[in-house]
This record gives C-alpha cells, sequence and structure tokens, in this order.
C-alpha cells in the first residue's frame, strides 16, 4: 500500500508521511459499520504518540457530537473503509473527498 500512498501524493504534489498501521485514527459510526454516506471525506491533523492524526467521516457534514469518532487501529481500516487507505500519507493539513463507486476524487492541501 506504500507505494499507491507515495503515487496518490506525487500526483497532488504532497509530502507522503507514514500513518503507522498500528496508531489509532478516528472514523464515524456509518464508516465503521460498512454504511456510508456520500462522500467520504478524510482530514489529517498533527500525528500525536498513539494516533495517526487521520479522521474519517461520511455524509453532508460533520457532527459535533462528543461520540462522533470511535478510535480504530489503521491497521482495521482494510475491514472497516478500504477507501481510504490509499490516502493514509497524505501528510497533516491535507484532506479529501471521495465517491469511490462514482469515480469522484477531490483532494486539497494547506496551500490551496
Amino acid at each position: 500500500m506504500r507505494k499507491i500512498q507515495e503515487e496518490l501524493c506525487r500526483r497532488f504534489n504532497a509530502e507522503w508521511i507514514e500513518a503507522d498501521p498500528e496508531l489509532k485514527v478516528g472514523i464515524s459510526r456509518e464508516l465503521y459499520e460498512g454504511k456510508p454516506l456520500k462522500p467520504i471525506y478524510g482530514n489529517r491533523s498533527e500525528p500525536t504518540p498513539t494516533t495517526t492524526g487521520w479522521y474519517f467521516y461520511s455524509g453532508p457534514e460533520m457532527s459535533e457530537d462528543e461520540d462522533f469518532f470511535l478510535p480504530l487501529c489503521a491497521a482495521h481500516l482494510e475491514k472497516h473503509c478500504p477507501a481510504v487507505i490509499p490516502y493514509l500519507g497524505l501528510p497533516p493539513g491535507w484532506s479529501f473527498a471521495i465517491v469511490p463507486e462514482d469515480g469522484v476524487e477531490q483532494v486539497w492541501g494547506l496551500e490551496d
């Protein structure tokens, strides 16, 4: 997967920053349950010693509820939301919106 992530970063002129699969991401319940709405969003903030910095959700807007994001080891994204895996190498400050089944992809970073 690293090769795919590095290629995606090159396409968008972004530095590849590893998202350690042993660290946590935040994932919304509908993505965790495999029932995504459209589109799927990903936002990466600065990683911490225990997190990758990634937060994933789907649908028209992100909720402000405290329990909106569930913690999940990044290694388990393959089971719960594999569509986001190619984007994991994007650096902090970068985001994306995708609708995989429709071929829709938007990626933007700090300078966009």
